[in-house]
């Protein structure tokens, strides 16, 4: 939700929503116009600082961007903010196959699957090589042919003669019904 706040405003509306929708808020405050007659008019930016102080306190997560509407930089920010929110609502109801796991000694390897989860919603489902190539060896040849006459399709193959494409293409087969 973006809230453009143009003045000083009370924190409880922007809580508020935070509470009832439990979306990311996107703060959005305005440079001041010409102080005429020595003050203040509009107060956005306290008014943002308030906002984005009682949002943290609340354990919402928000955002802030400052500058006119017509400015380019906020706005390529709110884009940049709407398309990264986007992207993790996709990711919600992902579900991601690991076959197997970390190599020996290979530590930047790992992965904390509940951080994950909670982070952004993706469920690992862990298979086993095991199972891959038990996969592998069920493949119906028809499904193993049309596979390899679809990778043959692609493009051209550089050093891969027939049987590794059919292997390729088995493996394919193979991985394809996991996904299923």
């Amino acid at each position: 939700m973006i809230s453009l706040v143009g003045s000083f405003t009370w924190d409880n509306m922007p809580v508020r929503v935070a509470q009832e929708l439990n979306v990311p808020i996107l703060l959005w405050g305005v440079p001041e116009p010409p102080m005429m007659g020595g003050r203040l008019e509009a107060n956005s930016l306290v008014g943002v600082t308030m906002n984005a102080a009682a949002l943290k306190r609340m354990g919402f997560q928000y955002k802030f961007v400052y500058g006119f509407p017509e400015d380019p930089a906020p706005l390529a920010e709110i884009e940049r903010t709407v398309r990264v929110i986007s992207a993790i609502k996709r990711l919600r109801h992902t579900r991601l196959g690991i076959i197997g796991g970390r190599p020996p000694g290979f530590y930047g390897s790992t992965y904390d699957e509940l951080r994950l989860r909670k982070a952004l919603g993706v469920e690992i489902i862990p298979i086993e090589v095991s199972e891959v190539l038990a996969a592998y060896e069920r493949v119906p040849q028809a499904q193993e042919m049309a596979a390899a006459e679809r990778i043959t399709g692609m493009g051209t193959r550089l050093g891969a003669d027939d049987q590794d494409v059919r292997q390729i293409a088995r493996l394919y087969s193979a991985m394809h019904s996991f996904a299923e």
